[in-house]
């Protein structure tokens, strides 16, 4: 798959994640789920794995982290009050 492709897919990731987030429907299932359910089948290993590499990267550029947990996946904002106290767990 080419590099634009991919990157267009994780962006478009990136902004799925956060919309949920903000809608508050992130939580309800792993993370490995959700982004299978909103990327297109088909997708060969290695193209996914540059996918979630992309993916984290923009995330971050947009001011998210991953929350870390097992059996839920959210995100959190950098610059929010929560994120303060998430860190200091």
């Amino acid at each position: 798959m080419k590099e634009e492709t991919l990157i267009k897919m994780s962006k478009k990731l990136v902004d799925i994640t956060i919309q949920k987030h903000k809608d508050q429907l992130l939580g309800k299932e792993n993370m490995s789920t959700f982004i299978k359910n909103n990327l297109p089948t088909g997708i060969e290993i290695n193209d996914y794995n540059s996918i979630l590499h992309l993916y984290n990267k923009f995330l971050a550029e947009k001011g998210y982290e991953i929350k870390k947990d097992i059996t839920k996946f959210d995100i959190i904002n950098y610059n929010s009050e929560e994120y303060q106290l998430y860190i200091s767990k």
